[in-house]
């Protein structure tokens, strides 16, 4: 843990000192862009136990704006996505340092509010103990190999029909909302399964890791369902570091960590190279021409794009996406250049539902050109920062990030309550943090999002509520295995 903070310093230092001596802005805007983020970084990193949200939203914003800002300066990369008529005098360097700090202030704020005055840290947190959760279903091979078949069986099914699919329109619309249902499953449900079967594999090691294995095979299959590189790091990355925060009372070894850490590796290289193959093959064959799309990929696909490059090009896309992943600087940058700033505008943002084909208000913003293809609905994602900007008052800017700062606290706290469970937490943790991180287009995919999330959530806390087993589920079990008692007798 000591080394791991040193080296965490060692890095920030660096970073730090490359921004205040190639920054383009005043040394007084640099310096408060510097300690922001900075005193950002600590608050997250020394409550990442308590506040996993709040923490892993934290990070995002670090990763946008601190890491892409070194990149940039030092090396003149980490700048992919257009960024309007922002054209780099000191200026509107400040004016971006400026709304930047503001914003990284008001989350840090949040968390003082939070903590020192709304509760007051009342709520206790719990500590990783086996048992906690009141689901009955005891965790052995074939519960897990029935969690596999039906992982499986989903992640097909969303790719064969094209039900939901990062980038592309649906190809087939089902009723009762059940793409959607498809979608958060993949997104989210089978992950928060998956979290159960830890809790109840806790005390036997061989199902523990098994879990761990489950856990790679469920970021595969939903990231290539859902041809979206990012979900397998989104899905299978927090569960590791709490493993890793936590493996001296998980009773494993630190080989055992590394191990599960060069496993990730090599699995994230293989998952990364098949999302890549089917995103590919699915706009080359689908997206870019009139084939049909149940057509569109074959296990033939596969084959021909499997050869010596593949890990190769895994491993460059995997550091491209390390560097321009992240959201916030290009949004930012985009909307300080933007001469039009005012409350209309984000207004519009705010009501405007999206449409395909038709453009949003950060694609004229920033200059981006989209093809008018009714098959795609990839877009470019501004940011929380650069939406709230929209209104060119920084006191917005601030007033906005306090308050999502208070929810993800608030969110946090009451999943800890209601579950008990940590691989859960994270879970949920990382997937809030990652749409609150993406707000900028329309807030309408966010709230329908938040809402199945409510919804499923809901649904588990009644499938593990200890009121519920036993006045519901025992009684009807009993009633089963009456007869065959009887008889026995």
């Amino acid at each position: 843990m000591l080394f791991c903070q040193v080296f965490l310093g060692f890095v920030c230092t660096v970073m730090s000192t490359s921004i205040l001596v190639n920054s383009p802005s005043k040394m007084l805007s640099s310096l408060l862009f510097v300690a922001a983020f900075n005193f950002l970084f600590v608050v997250a990193y020394k409550n990442i136990k308590k506040y996993p949200s709040f923490s892993a939203f934290s990070a995002l914003l670090w990763l946008g704006f601190f890491g892409k800002t070194t990149m940039l300066l030092t090396f003149g990369t980490g700048i992919k996505d257009p960024i309007g008529a922002f054209d780099g005098v000191g200026a509107q360097w400040d004016e971006l340092f400026a709304v930047t700090s503001v914003g990284v202030l008001a989350l840090i704020s949040s968390f003082f509010l939070y903590t020192k005055i709304i509760v007051k840290n009342q709520i206790e947190k719990v500590k990783l103990e086996n048992g906690k959760i009141n689901f009955q279903l005891n965790a052995n091979f074939k519960v897990f190999a029935l969690y596999s078949f039906v992982l499986v069986f989903v992640a097909m099914l969303n790719l064969n029909y094209g039900l939901i699919l990062s980038g592309l329109a649906s190809i087939t619309h089902l009723p009762f909302k059940i793409n959607a249902a498809v979608g958060w499953m993949l997104y989210l449900g089978f992950s928060a399964i998956l979290s159960l079967l830890f809790m109840k594999s806790m005390s036997t090691k061989r199902y523990f890791f098994a879990c761990v294995g489950l856990l790679f095979l469920e970021g595969f299959f939903c990231s290539v369902s859902l041809i979206s590189r990012g979900t397998f790091i989104f899905h299978v990355v927090p569960v590791l570091l709490l493993i890793a925060f936590n493996y001296k009372f998980l009773n494993i070894t630190i080989k055992n960590v590394m191990t599960m850490f060069v496993a990730f590796l090599a699995v994230m290289v293989v998952t990364v190279g098949a999302v890549t193959v089917t995103r590919n093959s699915l706009y080359d064959k689908y997206a870019f021409s009139n084939s049909d799309f149940s057509t569109s990929i074959t296990l033939s696909q596969y084959s021909k794009k499997i050869d010596r490059s593949f890990v190769s090009n895994s491993i460059g896309v995997i550091g491209d996406l390390m560097i321009n992943r992240w959201v916030g600087l290009e949004g930012t940058m985009a909307v300080v250049g933007y001469p039009d700033k005012n409350f209309a505008l984000m207004f519009d943002s705010l009501i405007r539902i999206p449409k395909v084909g038709v453009q949003d208000v950060y694609a004229k913003i920033s200059g981006v050109v989209y093809e008018n293809n009714p098959k795609i609905t990839f877009s470019f994602i501004p940011g929380p920062i650069a939406f709230l900007y929209y209104s060119g008052q920084i006191f917005c800017v601030f007033i906005g990030l306090l308050l999502m700062g208070l929810f993800l606290l608030t969110a946090d706290d009451l999943i800890w309550r209601f579950f008990n469970n940590p691989f859960l937490t994270v879970q949920i943790s990382a997937y809030l943090a990652v749409n609150a991180s993406q707000i900028g287009m329309s807030p309408f995919p966010l709230v329908k999002s938040l809402v199945l999330t409510i919804c499923g959530l809901t649904v588990l806390k009644i499938l593990t509520d200890e009121t519920v087993v036993s006045n519901i589920y025992y009684p009807i079990l009993s009633k089963f295995r009456q007869p065959t008692a009887l008889k026995a007798k």
